[in-house]
Order: structure tokens, then sequence, then C-alpha cells
């Protein structure tokens, strides 16, 4: 930990540290799930989802910008690398030979849907460690990730 005026405790910010480590590895690989969905989707709703694919991407990739850049404000050193994200994710790996939108939809709502859990935690989590600027962060990625998992999923539920 790099030493800071930040007055949360040391103690505080290397538990948050930890966790927000944990959940920054998550959101890297679900912006580049969401990417490899953008990339590879195929079928009638080809347009519509691939733009939504990449809206997904562009939200995704703000969290991590979030998640990390309260690491350094903590004084940790945001693990940023695709190798970190891949040893430390704990999102289930994104099937890389699908094509239909189908496919994709519930390939990523499955990411997003986790993500969007895993933020909750967190929000109880830091609040309890005593760290209310950071559950309030996973406060707004949460929201955020209800917002894309409900586009996303739109698009198969009509179906039901």
């Amino acid at each position: 930990m790099h030493r800071t005026k930040n007055d949360l405790p040391e103690k505080v910010r290397t538990q948050v540290v930890g966790l927000l480590q944990e959940r920054l590895a998550d959101c890297i690989d679900l912006v580049m799930q969401a990417k490899q969905a953008h990339w590879n989707v195929k079928g009638p709703s080809f347009i519509a989802l691939h733009e939504l694919f990449d809206k997904v991407y562009e939200h995704t990739q703000d969290y991590a910008d979030l998640i990390a850049e309260r690491i350094v404000q903590l004084g940790g050193i945001a693990e940023g690398t695709v190798r970190a994200a891949a040893k430390r994710s704990k999102l289930q790996e994104y099937p890389p030979a699908i094509a239909s939108g189908k496919e994709h939809v519930e390939a990523l709502s499955r990411a997003l849907a986790y993500f969007g859990e895993t933020a909750r935690k967190a929000i109880g989590q830091t609040d309890e460690i005593g760290d209310k600027g950071t559950a309030d962060i996973f406060t707004e990625i949460s929201r955020g990730m209800d917002k894309d998992l409900w586009f996303v999923e739109a698009h198969s539920q009509a179906d039901h």
C-alpha cells in the first residue's frame, strides 16, 4: 500500500483494496465478454444486439475505471492486466464458438447477473468494513448492471 493522507484507517483500506481487486478482475473479464458478443453475434437481430453489446462494453469499461481508480485512491495498485484478471476472475468462461443472438444474450446476461450480484454484495461488505465511499461506487455499478441486464434479457423474454 502506498502512503496517503486519506483518513480511512490502513486496515480498512487494505481490506477494501482486496475486495476491489476481485471485482476489478471480474469487471475486466466482463468487458471482454461483452466485446466477444459484440464481435461475433449473428442472426436476425444482429444490428440491435451488435449495438447493445457495444453499449454494455462501454458501460462496463467505465465501471472497471471506477474500481481501478478507487484502488489507487486508497493507496493500492490496480492490477488491471488481462493476465491478472484471468487469474482472479470468477465469471464463467464465455463460450467462444457461439454465434446466434439468443446464445450471446444468454451468455452475456449470465455474466451481467453474476457481476451485478457481486456488486450488491460488495455494497454491504464495504459498508460493514467502514468505507461508505466505495459502497456508493458499488451502488452505482449495481444500478448500471441491472439496467444493462434488463436491456440484454429483454431480447429473450418476449418468447415466454
